[in-house]
């Protein structure tokens, strides 16, 4: 399961936005048998689309105050963005603009303050080769479409932000791509007055893409993906962006999806270990001299099993979301799993949806409530629990 294009992403996806915020779904307590052992539940959230619905990312600004972001088919089946919110109390989608009636999905968000927003993803009109970067921006009022930048005139899409001021702002992704095999790491650079491209150390011929970024600090901010099917690391210092050397895992191609960190010392990533027969989690960590994996377990007794997202709250609280699946059932089960300082250990999750349920965000609060959103099935799937 390689996460390149739109298309590699297994996202059923999702409707027509609203123009407004749509009635507001309260946070329920769980069916019977849908609440895990050890406190995962689903909390309910708005499905515009009679379609397909999804999300990807989340930004944790408050307890009162979270955003996520995906994608909800519209009657002419294609996605349209979609935004939620929530106030504390309940999910409620809040209208995002499209930049045509193509394809429109977001993939990141990421916050400065409450009124402060972005989100990034793409938007195309065509076939494979049409996709554009594309990037919103929250007002505190309004979402609004930003101009962005794009590598040549084949496809880019940006997978991830980090928001580090309101002058400040990395988005990554990749961009300049024919195809699954051909495609150069896309960078750019908000600075409070426009979206500009950031060079990238030469990486060679292969496919690359970064598909997480987090941002420790405004000289220190770390994006990870893959390039020629090997995981790939950089780092921003204040003045230049470069490589840093990271392992493989044990099937020996490997990606990664994210990147969160607790601390300039403590920043894991997550993604996939593969080969043909199959694929396994990886995880890594920095631990400010060098990357190393971090074993981690498979994930049940699906075949496969990838992570997607990862937020560290703490030294000894980390969490990281994904699926384990079985390719040929198409059978996706959500996974999650804990770091408490010593090791990751699987926590049960719920699987609402017949075959399809996967995780691809997370985040949370040191202490407080951790969230998670993907899809099940048809639907948005968002997960809640307590950090321990």
């Amino acid at each position: 399961m390689r996460l390149r294009g739109h298309s590699a992403i297994p996202l059923i996806g999702a409707a027509l936005l609203a123009n407004a915020l749509t009635l507001p779904v309260p946070l329920e307590a769980a069916p019977a048998g849908e609440r895990a052992p050890m406190g995962w539940r689903r909390a309910p959230a708005p499905n515009p689309s009679d379609q397909g619905n999804y999300l990807t990312a989340l930004a944790t600004i408050s307890p009162q105050d979270i955003w996520a972001v995906g994608a909800a088919y519209r009657p002419i089946s294609t996605p349209g963005t979609l935004t939620e919110h929530w106030d504390g109390s309940a999910w409620s989608v809040v209208h995002s603009p499209n930049f045509n009636k193509g394809y429109n999905e977001l993939y990141g968000v990421s916050a400065v303050s409450a009124s402060d927003v972005w989100a990034v993803g793409y938007h195309n009109i065509a076939l494979y080769g049409s996709e554009k970067t594309m990037a919103l921006h929250w007002n505190g009022v309004k979402w609004s479409i930003v101009p962005t930048r794009n590598i040549g005139e084949d496809a880019n899409e940006l997978k991830a932000v980090a928001a580090v001021a309101s002058d400040d702002v990395w988005a990554v992704g990749f961009g300049a791509s024919t195809n699954n095999q051909v495609g150069r790491v896309l960078i750019e650079h908000w600075d409070g007055n426009g979206w500009s491209l950031v060079p990238n150390p030469d990486l060679g011929d292969g496919f690359g893409i970064l598909n997480g970024i987090v941002a420790v600090a405004a000289d220190d901010v770390w994006a990870v993906g893959s390039h020629d099917d090997s995981a790939l690391v950089e780092h921003w210092d204040g003045a230049q962006w470069s490589v840093v050397p990271c392992p493989n895992g044990e099937r020996g191609e490997s990606g990664l999806y994210a990147v969160s960190a607790a601390g300039p010392d403590d920043i894991w990533a997550v993604g996939e270990t593969y080969d043909r027969t199959g694929s396994d989690t990886l995880v890594e960590h920095w631990d400010g001299t060098a990357w190393t994996v971090v074993p981690s377990p498979k994930g049940g007794p699906q075949p496969n099993a990838s992570f997607y997202g990862v937020v560290a709250l703490g030294p000894n609280s980390v969490w990281a979301v994904g699926s384990a699946y079985d390719p040929v059932l198409v059978d996706y089960k959500t996974l999650t799993e804990h770091w408490d300082g010593t090791g990751w250990t699987l926590v049960p999750s719920p699987n609402p949806g017949p075959i399809y349920d996967l995780l691809i965000g997370v985040g949370g609060f040191a202490g407080g409530d951790v969230w998670s959103v993907g899809e099940a099935h048809i639907e948005t799937l968002v997960l809640r629990t307590r950090d321990r």
